[in-house]
């Protein structure tokens, strides 16, 4: 298993606040005072762990990940599905710079 990195480890935190200050009763402003928090990042992460049911969501991973070949493959080829149905086909190492900036604007 892989070690936690740092965007793991700050979700982890805010989760384990975010559920202790459901519980706790307080108003967001109120728990941040007494936890010495920053109550514009409290709600941040409080919005983004509620989802419209008001249960928390996992922390999942965002932004691009690397992709590593073998380096005897040529990636043309290569397909993007996106949640909403789109899907981007034919990726290569001539047509990523437009495929980033297609996803920027997305």
């Amino acid at each position: 298993m892989s070690k936690p990195t740092q965007s793991d480890q700050r979700c982890q935190y805010w989760r384990e606040h975010i559920n202790s200050w459901r519980k706790s009763g307080h108003s967001g402003a109120a728990y941040c005072l007494l936890h010495q928090l920053v109550y514009h990042q409290f709600s941040y992460w409080r919005r983004k762990f509620l989802d419209s049911h008001a249960q928390l969501t996992p922390c999942e991973p965002t932004g691009f990940i690397r992709v590593l070949g073998t380096g005897t493959e040529s990636p043309v080829g290569l397909s993007l599905a996106l949640p909403n149905g789109l899907v981007i086909q034919d990726i290569g190492d001539t047509n990523v710079g437009v495929v980033r900036q297609l996803l920027a604007v997305l």
